[in-house]
């Protein structure tokens, strides 16, 4: 919004969703919506008055640049949350559910630039409650969460009952002070929903679900693969969700803006080339969490192996390769094979013992200016196969990194799942099973003088504990440097 003809900005757009009786003519039913009206409500007369009335049956999100202070607004910058549930929707404090001061988080709506609003609604999965349970409205601006605990409503209470419809769209008003309104582009999509589209070979498709996401990167083209986003009562994630013991102690872990909810993700491959039962594929969901929650403790990333997805299915694989958190925004990845199925992101799992061992090899004696090449070996003694298995090479002063890649002996050598930064190079393994053999290549450039010694450590780390009395999961190895 931007102020037009006056000195004075107002009054405001609002986004409304209602039921009303009069379905599309609700506006024309609606007499003397102006100024502080925002076009749902009523005024009496062109006077901004308490209990005027509105759109019946509706919920309005204004985004308000006037202080109406006989109405109760709380500041000529704000946001405010507005229903009386099947009654008149007047604009005063008597049906305010929601309020929200911008000049806390220093945005102006009528300064002229453009703002981004999502506004997300997770109903109650809940039955118990006295009286209908309510879900949760969240509304975000410029990517800040307006209100920290979102708005409680039941939607249920415009009179849409289950699975019905209402209308969505944008009022506007202005009075004696005035703005231009404009709308550059707003679509709508349900969170709970199906979403469906090709996964290309190589390539990272997002499924995009409010404020969380899935995304499959497959080793073959999917002609299309549908993912629908469940949400889970964390309650009801029993142990006899969960078939290994493993497994026995993990959560599902709740995302923010679900209502306190966990989200299992469904997909359901269908292609024509029969990549559906013979695929590689990399996962991964990346979400926020709600405010103040703990930090994430032992992620797990679990698959239900070869079954069709449905309503309590039974989780038995842990596909887990790799797990990032800053705070509010987590990311798990998982790889797996050779079919899709039903995922969910977790933590507090109990991860088995795995032995592994690394060997960090290289020749003993380099010339100033050539290359040298470090190769780290690591295997898997087991008991038990291990998860999120990285190998790390911090390389020696002196040198210059070249390049880094991570080689098995059946699929050769490749650089895709490796990084450099901050003086040390990565790569991530993802799983490795018991006996399972993998390889670090790291070329680095020698800078140093003839007669210093490098010292090169390179490191395996994963989720299991390591069972061998004397831990072997760092080697160092020495290189003297020649003329």
């Amino acid at each position: 919004m931007s102020g037009a003809n006056t000195s004075l900005p107002g009054d405001g757009v609002a986004f409304v969703i209602q039921n009303s009786p009069q379905a599309l003519h609700a506006l024309d039913a609606d007499n003397g919506a102006d100024g502080c009206s925002l076009g749902f409500g009523q005024t009496a007369n062109g006077i901004c008055t308490p209990n005027t009335g509105g759109i019946p049956n509706s919920l309005a999100v204004e985004f308000d640049a006037y202080q109406n202070t006989e109405i109760g607004d709380v500041s000529a910058n704000h946001v405010a949350v507005q229903s009386c549930g099947p009654g008149a929707n007047s604009v005063d404090s008597n049906c305010r559910i929601g309020d929200h001061d911008l000049t806390t988080n220093q945005i102006n709506l009528a300064d002229g630039n453009v703002h981004t609003a999502t506004i997300t609604y997770t109903p109650s999965l809940l039955t118990n409650c006295d009286g209908p349970c309510p879900g949760v409205l969240d509304v975000f601006l410029d990517g800040t969460r307006l209100f920290p605990n979102g708005v409680q409503f039941n939607m249920n209470s415009l009179g849409l009952g289950e699975g019905g419809t209402a209308y969505v769209g944008f009022t506007g008003a202005t009075g004696g002070a005035d703005d231009n309104h404009d709308i550059l582009s707003w679509t709508v999509t349900p969170e709970s929903q199906t979403i469906t589209q090709p996964a290309p070979k190589n390539m990272t498709t997002s499924y995009i679900f409010g404020t969380y996401l899935y995304k499959v990167k497959p080793d073959q083209d999917i002609d299309q693969l549908a993912v629908t986003a469940v949400l889970t009562d964390p309650a009801a994630f029993a142990a006899d969700r969960l078939s290994k013991q493993d497994f026995r102690t993990a959560k599902c872990i709740v995302y923010d803006t679900t209502n306190g909810m966990c989200v299992e993700f469904h997909a359901a491959c269908n292609s024509a080339n029969g990549a559906c039962t013979n695929v590689n594929y990399d996962v991964a969901t990346s979400y926020d969490v709600p405010v103040n929650s703990p930090l994430i403790s032992s992620p797990g990333f679990l698959k239900a192996t070869g079954q069709d997805c449905e309503p309590g299915i039974t989780f038995d694989s842990n596909i887990i390769t790799q797990f990032l958190q800053t705070r509010n925004d987590p990311t798990t990845k998982g790889s797996s094979r050779p079919s899709f199925s039903c995922f969910v992101a977790v933590q507090n799992v109990t991860y088995s013992p795995a032995d592994l061992d690394i060997v960090n090899l290289a020749s003993p004696k380099v010339r100033q200016g050539a290359n040298l090449s470090y190769v780290a070996t690591t295997t898997n003694f087991g008991p038990s196969g291990a998860q999120g298995v990285a190998i790390s090479n911090t390389i020696p002063a002196g040198t210059n990194y070249v390049t880094s890649s991570l080689c098995s002996l059946t699929n050769g050598c490749s650089s895709t799942p490796c990084s450099f930064s901050a003086g040390t190079a990565s790569c991530t393994v993802g799983n490795l099973d018991k006996f399972g053999l993998e390889f670090m290549v790291v070329t680095v450039n020698v800078t140093a003088r003839p007669g210093t010694v490098l010292s090169d450590t390179a490191r395996i780390s994963s989720f299991n504990p390591d069972p061998d009395l004397r831990p072997d999961r760092s080697w160092t190895t020495k290189t003297t440097v020649t003329k």
